[in-house]
């Protein structure tokens, strides 16, 4: 038996978090949206791609919001769909202290196509099947906890675990439940700039622990200029800018610290994401920016 990737790269859970935590819903604006493409491994035949489309919309109570999530996720001969709808309900430890309970559920259509594989002997029983195709479910869920300067989050994107077998008890797949923990501080370096740190960990039955560092420097919210690393895999860098006033672009590059170097270019990441400022009322300048308010009261803007 073999273990290989069956889910997305850390760096996409990181720059896409309701995709790992559904009570990230909401936590940016009333109405956000945003679309990402990243490739992995440039260079070898077969590399994956990865497509997310999220819209958000959190409702004027401020104690509700939903989402929806499309991912679609390509590496050699495997594709995964996703189609998720996320709910997060918002409320308040104390006058400070925010708490977010989130819940996801959807499908993920897994195929795997045959055709698309080197295959030494087209005898063994596992190829005499069809092609693996099998819409799977998803039910997950998580919590976030923030105040002004901090943040924690835990979560499973899916509780099931799911053993692909054939007719004849022939093992064709096996997907296992993963777990995340993401948690971050914002340095508040004066009145224009920002330092953004954060940790999210991977934890996965079989596998060792995984996690990715960032620190990203913003000023005014609207330019970002960040670096990250998993040490043991890749070292990266990020930036982004905001654009027709509530967008942004954001760009990320990653280089292999391991011997993938010697085979891959590397991996990139692109995004474009918009909300609408204020669509939850008015938020006071008490960050004292020279211009204008901040976007949100939260550390964790999803951008």
């Amino acid at each position: 038996m073999s273990y290989s990737q069956s889910d997305l790269p850390l760096y996409d859970y990181l720059t896409n978090p309701t995709t790992y935590n559904p009570a990230y819903t909401g936590i940016t604006d009333s109405y956000y949206f945003k679309l990402s493409h990243s490739t992995q491994w440039l260079g070898i035949d077969g590399a994956s791609h990865t497509e997310i489309l999220d819209f958000q919309k959190m409702f004027r109570n401020d104690k509700n919001a939903i989402g929806i999530s499309i991912v679609n996720d390509e590496f050699g001969a495997v594709r995964n769909l996703n189609f998720e709808l996320n709910y997060a309900f918002h409320t308040k430890l104390n006058y400070q202290t925010d708490l977010v309970l989130g819940l996801k559920a959807g499908y993920n259509k897994l195929g795997v196509d045959y055709n698309l594989l080197n295959i030494f002997d087209p005898t063994e029983a596992i190829y005499l099947h069809n092609d693996v195709a099998e819409p799977l479910p998803i039910i997950g869920a998580g919590f976030y906890v923030s105040n002004d300067r901090f943040w924690f989050s835990a979560s499973a994107p899916n509780l099931i675990s799911i053993k692909i077998k054939s007719d004849d008890s022939v093992a064709l797949f096996r997907k296992r439940s993963h777990k995340y923990f993401n948690f971050g501080y914002y340095f508040f370096i004066n009145n224009q700039f920002d330092l953004r740190t954060q940790v999210l960990g991977q934890i996965v039955k079989g596998a060792p622990l995984s996690y990715i560092v960032d620190l990203g420097l913003e000023y005014e919210q609207k330019f970002l200029v960040g670096i990250h690393s998993n040490p043991s895999s890749f070292v990266g860098f990020n930036f982004g800018i905001n654009v027709l006033e509530n967008g942004r672009i954001s760009y990320g590059y990653n280089f292999s610290l391991n011997d993938l170097s010697d085979y891959a270019n590397g991996n990139h990441y692109i995004s474009f994401s918009y909300f609408l400022q204020k669509s939850r009322g008015s938020i006071s300048n008490y960050r004292g920016y020279s211009k204008g308010n901040i976007l949100s009261r939260k550390p964790y803007i999803m951008r």
